[in-house]
Order: structure tokens, then C-alpha cells, then sequence
């Protein structure tokens, strides 16, 4: 069974490879291709959902994975959690209103 870290290793790379992928098709790239377009971005969104929905779970459940690095200076080592804590609440934010976002789409 895979440790805690590796999974959210794991969470982590494959959010940010989806999250870019979003970034790169836009939804006019969408618009030309046809349907079969539209249903791959709706399947990724889907599994972005996944994605992000049980990794904050797991942060839910067992908070933060890790503490700040050494090489951090001070003032990187005090914002640590706060910047983490804000991006594991903005994640499922950003998902949840994409999604809310191609619902009202004509």
C-alpha cells in the first residue's frame, strides 16, 4: 500500500497536467472540433473533480502533509501553511465554478 506522501505526490502532478491541460484547450478550440471535443473537456473536468475531491479529503482528514523546507527563509517558513491551507480551499473553488461555469454554457 502507498504511504500518504506519495499519493498526494501523485494528487498533486496529475491535478497540475489536468489543471494546464484546461489552460492549453480553450473552449473555442473546443467549439471547432465538434461534440467528441466537448465530452473529452467535460470527461477532464470529471476527473479533475476526483482528483481535487479526495485530495481534500485527505487534507480535510489529516491536515497538512508536510512542513516548510529548511532552505526557506523566515518569512516563506511563517506563510507556509497559510499559502498551502488557501490552495487547498481554491482548488475545489476553481473546479466547482468551472463546473457551474459549463452548466450555464449555451
Amino acid at each position: 500500500m502507498p504511504n500518504r506522501r506519495n499519493v498526494l505526490k501523485w494528487l498533486h502532478w496529475l491535478s497540475f497536467f489536468l489543471i494546464l491541460w484546461f489552460f492549453v484547450i480553450e473552449p473555442e478550440d473546443l467549439d471547432r472540433l465538434g461534440g467528441a471535443a466537448l465530452a473529452t473537456h467535460a470527461g477532464m473536468g470529471v476527473l479533475l473533480a476526483l482528483v481535487t475531491g479526495i485530495w481534500f479529503l485527505m487534507f480535510l482528514g489529516k491536515g497538512l502533509a508536510g512542513r516548510p523546507g529548511p532552505k526557506l527563509p523566515g518569512w516563506a517558513k511563517r506563510l507556509h501553511p497559510l499559502v498551502h491551507r488557501v490552495l487547498y480551499y481554491g482548488v475545489p473553488v476553481m473546479v466547482l465554478s468551472g463546473a457551474l461555469a459549463g452548466f450555464a454554457a449555451p
